[in-house]
């Protein structure tokens, strides 16, 4: 059901397709839970009461705990049809993913979160995944177009940074089949490959790493509007 659970698919997970209705709701959660291990060394498990650094590490025992850590950046959620069966597709290169739902910056913020009303916690709703409060663990949640015709789908929810340049993509997958009487698809031009559908010339790509400078000097950090990448949102 996880892309990037330790770098390979879990065991008896290719066999997994998780039931959703056409017009049922997803909720997305994020988690950094991770012990150490060569490359990782800034993970840990919050729950252990003795932590020891590794030898020959240097590490920061902030821990990033279980939950997403950044704040500042769009969400996106796709589908590709897998056919029959999603474990033996591959959509590596080919125009068959397609855009349900999209979050981007909230109405009145700014890029950087610098400047905002009060009442405007966060810039984007990236930044409710932090886990800072109970509240704050909801997740993510979206909606499968209504009318979409009925099989199995893999699902991508992507999470892009805007702190740094070059952008950082973090997409995370699960099996689905999609249940009930819908029967539309998306036409063909509504369709986009991964790698593909992003470019780095993209208005809401081309901005990451200039949130911590001014309009007036070329950045977007007092700037209140956004073009999200990629398709328009196919709805079914």
């Amino acid at each position: 059901m996880t892309c990037n659970f330790d770098g390979s698919a879990p065991p008896g997970s290719r066999s997994l397709h998780a039931s959703v209705p056409a017009g049922g709701e997803i909720t997305a959660h994020w988690s950094n839970n991770f012990t150490f291990r060569k490359g990782l060394p800034f993970y840990c498990d919050p729950a252990q009461e003795e932590r020891v650094c590794p030898p020959g590490y240097v590490c920061d025992f902030r821990c990033l705990y279980h939950h997403w850590y950044h704040d500042q950046g769009p969400l996106f959620a796709y589908l590709a049809s897998c056919g029959d069966d999603c474990g033996s597709f591959d959509p590596s290169s080919e125009k068959v993913w397609f855009k349900i739902a999209e979050s981007g910056l909230q109405p009145g913020a700014t890029i950087s979160g610098q400047g905002n009303p009060d009442e405007i916690k966060y810039s984007w709703k990236q930044g409710e995944l932090t886990g800072a409060t109970e509240k704050d663990k909801v997740g993510w949640s979206f909606k499968i177009p209504p009318g979409l015709k009925k099989g199995k789908y893999l699902l991508r929810v992507e999470i892009l940074s805007l702190q740094l340049w070059p952008p950082q993509f973090y997409p995370e997958c699960a099996q689905i089949e999609v249940t009930g009487e819908g029967g539309n698809a998306p036409a063909e031009h509504e369709l986009v490959a991964f790698p593909g559908a992003y470019s780095y010339d993209d208005p809401g790509i081309s901005v990451s790493g200039k949130m911590w400078t001014p309009a007036s000097q070329g950045g977007v950090h007092d700037v209140k509007n956004y073009t999200m990448p990629g398709p328009p949102v196919w709805t079914g």
